[in-house]
């Protein structure tokens, strides 16, 4: 069940992020955010320092983003990142890597007070 609603915050945050961030999203990013939180949070459970942890985010972010991307953005009608530098094949480029490590800094100090919550249904 934890994990179910971490899928769920993860896919509702991260397409609310997106639609904060540029006007639309895509069914295909609650399923790449859902995931992510999940892993991520499984991640900073383990523990480390939060470099560490923000770089691990940002590559496992811009990993699913590329599977996701892979699939379902054959067209780049969801996203298209082949006008920026060192992008690979328009689905992935090393500015949004950065900004996904930026956001693993908040999502950090965040999936603690998740898994407090979590626990809080268990004990209901």
């Amino acid at each position: 069940m934890k994990n179910f609603l971490t899928f769920l915050a993860g896919g509702v945050g991260y397409c609310a992020l997106e639609t904060l961030w540029r006007g639309r999203t895509h069914p295909s990013m609650a399923l790449c955010g859902g995931t992510v939180l999940v892993i991520f949070r499984k991640m900073v459970q383990r523990g480390g320092s939060t470099l560490a942890l923000c770089l691990k985010g940002g590559a496992l972010i811009t990993g699913c983003e590329l599977l996701c991307g892979l699939v379902f953005n054959r067209d780049k009608s969801v996203w298209d990142y082949s006008r920026l530098p060192g992008n690979f094949r328009g689905q992935i480029c090393p500015l949004f890597s950065g900004l996904w490590c930026l956001l693993c800094l908040p999502l950090t100090a965040l999936c603690p007070l998740l898994d407090r919550h979590l626990s809080a249904l268990d004990n209901r």
